[in-house]
This record gives structure tokens, sequence and C-alpha cells, in this order.
């Protein structure tokens, strides 16, 4: 987990931004505005994750997108509150520029603050299955099985938890 101020501030900048775009995506009646802020949300997923990977034993590699799997699983993204969203579907990643890119589970719950303001109460990002090496699935490979999606163990965890 990132410990120096520096790194501290970034991931504090980019939950500032997700919670927006959670909040548009989850306030939005409009498809093609909430197919937008979807984007942005997942965008800012992969950079949390990624920031989040770095220095953590096992992993050496680079988070380059969040796919939900909503050609897989109905309720793939899921708005659980007005102030809550889930969204499960695989993360893509390569271990350098010149690698081949694979595919991982990855479920992440955010929760927001209802204010206006930009603030991340909590959130649990869960990435990849631990019954699976790092790296057997290629990224281009599709997947009909609604199970990869649900591992019963994930190797990282990161949480945020509910300030008292």
């Amino acid at each position: 987990m990132p410990s120096t101020d520096a790194s501290l501030r970034e991931i504090d900048e980019l939950e500032a931004k997700l919670s927006g775009f959670i909040r548009s995506y989850i306030c939005s009646s409009d498809p093609s505005q909430k197919e937008e802020a979807l984007r942005w949300v997942c965008a800012g997923l992969e950079h949390l994750l990624g920031m989040l990977l770095n220095g953590c034993a096992g992993w050496s590699g680079w988070v380059d997108c969040i796919l939900p799997a909503t050609d897989v699983l109905p309720n793939a993204i899921e708005v659980i509150s007005p102030v809550a969203l889930s969204i499960r579907g695989c993360a893509l990643w390569a271990k350098s520029d010149k690698s081949p890119f694979w595919k991982e589970p990855f479920h992440a719950t955010v929760e927001i603050f209802d204010a206006a303001e930009g603030t991340i109460v909590s959130y649990d990002l869960m990435f990849p299955d631990t019954s699976r090496e790092l790296g057997t699935v290629p990224f281009d490979k599709h997947l009909r099985r609604p199970d990869w999606f649900f591992p019963s163990e994930w190797l990282f965890t990161f949480s945020k938890a509910r300030e008292s």
C-alpha cells in the first residue's frame, strides 16, 4: 500500500474524482450520460487499483482497464443505494509494456458521501482469484461462466473503512 505523503495525496485526489464519477452514474437518467459516467468510473477504479497494487508482494505489472461483465452477469453494475455502487467484472493487466495482456476477476463496492463534496466514505476492491495463477487467462478470451467472476478467495483486497 502506498505510504508516502505524495502517494497518499494522489489517492485522495483520485478518490475525489472517482466520487464525482460515481455520483454522475448514480444520478443520471440519460443513457448516454450514464454510459459516459461509467467509463470514467471504470477508469478511476483502474487507476486506484493500480496505485494500491504498487509495491504489493506478489504483484509486478500495471492495470490497463476495468471492464464490467455486463455480457455475462445481468447485475454486473449495481446501484446498491443512492450513494453506493458495485461493479463486478475483470481487470486487464500486463507485466510490462512489451508483454501480453491478461484478464483477472475484479469486484469493487464504493460508497460516496451523500453531500455534493467529492468524498469516498468506504470501498472494497478485490482482484484476482487466488485459486488461479496470475496471467493464465488471455485478455481476449471470452468468458461465459458466471462463476469465474465470483472467486471464493481474492489475492488482493483493498478496503477503506467508514470513519467513525
